[in-house]
């Protein structure tokens, strides 16, 4: 029961860290999505998007240069959410974003941060099984 007492406690805090963060970062501004288009109505859902925010679809290599431009156009005033670790099986180029000038989370976040992450390898499925 401790170790559980102990892991709802690190998520608790986890989560309480994230928002503030995430706070701070979104002061002011609002929020785009840069996401694959089959992963386009999951992140609807999932960040409460409305009509009218921003969304670049990861459709191909020129999906990069539309994104760097919105971004140069909204900038300071929109944050991105990278929603992808690969762009067509390669690393997401986050380089290319700070040779523009763009800063990670100032003008940009790895979006994939702000999703529900695996439970903690503290509190087994096994163990909640037993309880």
């Amino acid at each position: 029961m401790g170790r559980l007492y102990k892991a709802f406690l690190q998520i608790r805090s986890d989560l309480k860290n994230s928002a503030l963060k995430l706070s701070a970062i979104m002061s002011g501004k609002t929020h785009a999505f840069f996401v694959e288009p089959a992963k386009v109505d999951s992140m609807k859902k999932i960040f409460s998007i409305h009509d009218g925010e921003t969304i670049i679809p990861a459709e191909n290599k020129e999906s990069i240069h539309r994104l760097i431009g919105a971004m140069k156009i909204t900038q300071g005033k929109c944050v991105f959410f990278i929603m992808t670790t690969k762009l067509f099986n390669e690393n997401f180029p986050f380089d290319l974003l700070t040779k523009e000038g763009f800063v990670e989370n100032k003008d940009f976040v790895k979006g994939w941060n702000y999703l529900n992450s695996p439970p903690s390898p503290a509190v087994s499925y096994s163990f909640i099984q037993a309880m």
